[in-house]
């Protein structure tokens, strides 16, 4: 497939190895893709955007409004919001919202639950032997859904959890709060990651 990733930072940069790895051709998109030093195409935001089979949103969660306008109209066209809402107060809409509801397109929280460093190698080396860390997902297209347990997949991750529709989006986030708060506010490092597991 053709991604746009929006936001070449640790997130996005790491995605985009993984999947050009799996043999994706990735597209940067940028509000100056002159100043854009990078091995992959880089075009301008509503460019990559309207170029792309699917599009990652991997800013900052504040910078949303100024993204999803530069994005524009693009209805039904799958976009993977991996976004948090770190910074944004209680009375403004959350990322998911604008970006969903500015762009029209089919929009899924995913990749937003654990740091960059578990998405660059999601495979970890236990006493249980290599275990896949897991993704959680929330949106209301299946078929959006669909595209992003394959693009989990080709990024080494294991088992994809599907926590429900748009209403469900803030328990997406809600475990990435649980995330930062132990790998950092309780120092327990970056190297943890979350992995659901089913009794026989």
């Amino acid at each position: 497939m053709k991604i746009a990733i929006i936001g070449i930072g640790n997130v996005g940069g790491a995605l985009a190895g993984r999947w050009k790895s799996a043999g994706h051709q990735i597209l940067i998109g940028s509000r100056n893709p002159e100043n854009i030093n990078s091995d992959y195409t880089t075009l301008t935001i509503q460019d990559a955007a309207r170029q792309a089979d699917i599009i990652l949103v991997a800013t900052p969660g504040k910078a949303m409004p100024q993204v999803a306008t530069s994005i524009g109209s693009i209805p039904g066209k799958i976009i993977i919001d991996a976004t948090n809402s770190i910074g944004v107060s209680p009375e403004e809409k959350k990322p998911f919202e604008i970006l969903k509801n500015v762009t029209g397109g089919d929009v899924v929280k995913a990749f937003n639950t654990t740091g960059f460093e578990n998405m660059a190698n999601p495979v970890y080396d236990t006493e249980y032997g290599q275990i896949a860390i897991d993704l959680f997902m929330a949106g209301g297209s299946p078929a959006a859904k669909e595209a992003v347990k394959q693009l989990a997949g080709h990024a080494g991750f294991g088992e994809v959890w599907d926590m429900g529709n748009d209403e469900k989006v803030p328990h997406v986030e809600a475990m990435a709060f649980a995330w930062i708060n132990l790998a950092i506010m309780q120092k327990q490092g970056r190297n943890i990651a979350l992995k659901m597991i089913r009794r026989k």
